[in-house]
């Protein structure tokens, strides 16, 4: 194991960050170690909540278009449910979900898709390692 010490000198903060990537896999590429190092950095900083604002750590905007992997359809991402999860709403092509009547989003945010975008109404929650690459699209309702 080995102690890797990083130190942010806008808040005068300075992190301790044991790794044992240089015996393991990335033993021959030092810019390798470096990136995973900074990697475990990034999620400490972001648990502890004390280097996000000063080091370029950009807070998502909600709400944005997400894939969900489960489905392999987009996902309407509205807020954070936990540091671990997203609140999401459903996105289709048909007018119901069930019984129920979804939102229709005319025109469709997907250029390349002319049929028009429905949204279910019901919000959900998942882990956040569900969701793939976010989507350029904007969303301009309620």
């Amino acid at each position: 194991m080995y102690k890797v010490t990083i130190i942010d000198l806008d808040n005068n903060v300075e992190l301790e960050v044991e790794t044992s990537c240089i015996m393991g896999a990335f033993k021959s590429s030092f810019k390798e170690i470096c990136k995973y190092t900074y990697r475990r950095w990034e999620k400490i900083a972001n648990k502890k909540n004390k280097l996000g604002k000063n080091i370029g750590f950009k807070k998502e905007t909600f709400p944005h278009f997400r894939y969900y992997l489960k489905s392999g359809h987009p996902a309407l991402i509205v807020s954070e449910h936990s540091d671990s999860e997203y609140k999401y709403r459903k996105v289709m092509h048909s007018e119901r979900d069930g019984r129920h009547l979804n939102e229709v989003v005319n025109p469709n945010p997907n250029k390349r898709d002319k049929n028009p975008m429905y949204i279910a109404k019901r919000v959900r929650h998942d882990k956040k390692k569900h969701f793939g690459k976010k989507y350029p699209w904007k969303y301009h309702g309620k």
